[in-house]
């Protein structure tokens, strides 16, 4: 099971909705507010997410090798973000399941108001993420940040201060979309560099640990997620300006089913109103800010993992990639989705974009 969760550690698929009381947009042409979200999401879209749970799927140590895996939806889609500015937007990334080897991966975006998916660039590799001022950066397939329109206009490489040689990756941009924070493999570890957006470098965080997740604030402060899958992780707030280093929570990895490889902890965090959601993949908690405080609200399994998440701006949604694994004697049936979890209702949902 560990080596599929590092294999799609990448991976993470998008898509954002929410059950709005209509089921088709009559606010699209109007002007956003900070406190307004659109309602452009067909129900039709929808349906309730299968959450049998299986804890005694066996995979031995590399399943990739040893098993055929086949993917019977056209379509993996991983890595979701929302436009900042119009939740009624998103990108993702989306690839054909049985032709991995010779097919791109594409990023793309989608609007629920006109129901148009657009591949915007096919150079990606993994991680995009949609900024305040309508850039969306992403690590490309030659391990550089790049940055491009949500149109697909002026795609470019991010000209950072660093050799060519090395990944720069996992980019975060700031509540602004003036900044972003990334981390780059010929430096420490534990460093997480802060560039604007032509990739002069303006600052630094130094987390004294190799961090997880990171999720930025401003140019002076963020949330990191430092620790161990097969041990304890903490979440911290870090703010440079006032010399704030606070742990919020700490937990001890999640151990679930029979596979040798049913370890894991948090791995990705995203930040609401008064909480913060972190994800790893047997499961989706919630912590408290200001308390600390830990509890559940999603369960994985064995056969039903979850990767990356986000919560729209009014904390009433969480966007999800999840992958399920079926075994079927020498196969693994292989599926990767966007799900979307209704925080009041408690109701998981799935997307279809194959569109």
């Amino acid at each position: 099971m560990r080596n599929f969760i590092q294999h799609f550690n990448h991976a993470g698929i998008a898509f954002y909705a929410c059950m709005a009381t209509y089921l088709l947009c009559t606010n699209c042409n109007k002007k956003e507010t900070s406190t307004v979200v659109l309602n452009c999401f067909n129900e039709s879209k929808l349906s309730i997410a299968d959450n049998m749970i299986v804890d005694t799927i066996e995979l031995p140590n590399n399943p990739f090798d040893e098993y055929v895996n086949i993917y019977p939806e056209k379509y993996l889609y991983w890595s979701p973000d929302f436009n900042p500015n119009n939740q009624n937007q998103i990108c993702f990334i989306r690839q054909i399941g049985n032709q991995q080897a010779s097919y791109p991966m594409e990023l793309c975006t989608y609007d629920f108001c006109s129901g148009q998916l657009r591949v915007i660039a096919n150079n990606i590799y993994y991680h995009p993420r949609w900024g305040k001022k309508g850039w969306i950066v992403f690590t490309g397939n030659n391990w550089q940040l790049w940055k491009v329109k949500p149109n697909g206009d002026s795609l470019m490489q991010i000209k950072l201060p660093f050799s060519n040689q090395a990944v720069n990756s996992h980019a975060e941009w700031d509540t602004t979309g003036s900044y972003f924070v990334f981390q780059n493999s010929n430096n420490p570890a534990y460093l997480l560099y802060l560039s604007d957006l032509e990739g002069n470098l303006i600052d630094s965080f130094n987390i004294e640990a190799p961090p997880k997740r990171w999720r930025l604030l401003s140019s002076k402060d963020l949330y990191v997620v430092v620790g161990s899958d097969f041990g304890a992780a903490s979440l911290l707030y870090i703010n440079k300006h006032q010399n704030q280093r606070i742990l919020i929570a700490t937990k001890e990895a999640t151990i679930t089913g029979n596979s040798n490889y049913s370890r894991s902890n948090w791995n990705f965090v995203s930040i609401g109103h008064n909480e913060l959601f972190l994800a790893e993949p047997f499961g989706v908690w919630s912590v408290q800010s200001a308390t600390g405080q830990i509890s559940q609200i999603i369960k994985g399994a064995d056969n039903r993992n979850y990767s990356e998440m986000q919560v729209d701006r009014n904390s009433k949604h969480l966007l999800l990639h999840r992958y399920d694994l079926n075994q079927k004697g020498d196969t693994i049936v292989y599926r990767s989705n966007i799900h979307l979890y209704n925080l009041k209702a408690k109701q998981e949902y799935k997307l279809d974009l194959n569109l």
